[in-house]
């Protein structure tokens, strides 16, 4: 066999088995992601779930469901600041402290300013803001027993702990574990 033929045919071979590699991984890929749970669409199907369950329950409250997650919040005694309560309510800062302002005006919410300085707003649930929140609490925790119905007991506090656990650590290189 010429010299040239050889070469040819190694080359062949060679791109034979990086074709067959790569689609080996390709398939190795597929079969991890779809073992692996994509957070993204996990965190929409639990924000829909939320969102479709318990519209009608804040509705009836006379509030939107973030509106309901700052006074609920707040109600509880958690994160008296607009930047505290974006930590706990899944919408950013601009929205937080428009819809702070919107329960201001519905009298659920008061704001306070620290006397020490002044740039700091507190924000405290009105005796109306709090009754809203216990007339409406029993049902709105019907709506978490029902999406949680299925799960173990400990099981969303091991996923959000393993979450915020490997969100901690510094990111992996590209290129591999």
């Amino acid at each position: 066999m010429p010299m040239c033929m050889v070469v040819h045919s190694t080359k062949c071979i060679g791109q034979m088995f990086d074709r067959r590699r790569r689609l080996l991984s390709e398939a190795h890929c597929r079969r991890s992601s779809e073992s692996v749970v994509d957070l993204r669409i996990l965190c929409t199907g639990v924000i829909r779930g939320c969102v479709s369950l318990a519209s009608n329950t804040v509705k009836a409250a006379g509030v939107t469901l973030t509106q309901w997650g700052v006074l609920e919040r707040r109600a509880n005694g958690q994160s008296n600041t607009i930047s505290a309560l974006t930590e706990l309510v899944p919408v950013d800062q601009a929205s937080i402290s428009r819809t702070a302002h919107q329960l201001v005006r519905l009298g659920l919410l008061r704001r306070q300013r620290q006397s020490r300085d002044r740039r700091v707003v507190r924000l405290e649930a009105t005796d109306k803001g709090q009754a809203l929140v216990r007339q409406f609490t029993p049902e709105i925790l019907a709506v978490n027993a029902d999406l949680l119905n299925g799960v173990q007991v400990d099981e969303p506090q091991v996923y959000a702990r393993a979450v915020a656990a490997n969100a901690s650590r510094p990111p992996i290189a590209k290129g591999g574990r």
